[in-house]
């Protein structure tokens, strides 16, 4: 799965806190999605489509700029694939939980 992220985030400091903040963010995505067998060789390829993603996590302040983001993501999409010239419909659902590094200029 490639693609992009269309949408809204909004975040908030938690109480009395200037290291610890949290966010929400929600949109749609722009992807495509490739099967791929044992040798990693592309079967199948969706095409770019929409599908959408819900999100949350905290963002915590280390030092000058740089900060950590543990996620927790919940993303759907739909797509047809043609696998042996036979047309499947796949739906990609899933949550994902991810640690991120992030430098803000």
């Amino acid at each position: 799965e490639t693609g992009y992220l269309f949408g809204l985030q909004y975040t908030s400091p938690f109480i009395k806190s200037n290291s610890l903040s949290y966010f929400l963010r929600t949109g749609l995505n722009y992807n495509k999605i490739e099967i791929k067998n044992s040798n990693g060789k592309t079967i199948s390829d969706s095409g770019h489509g929409i599908g959408w993603q819900a999100c949350m996590g905290i963002i915590y302040n280390i030092i000058n700029n740089w900060s950590l983001q543990p996620t927790a993501k919940y993303t759907s999409s739909a797509r047809d694939f043609n696998i042996e010239n036979k047309i499947t419909n796949g739906q990609l659902s899933y949550f994902s939980l991810c640690l991120g590094i992030s430098k803000t200029f």
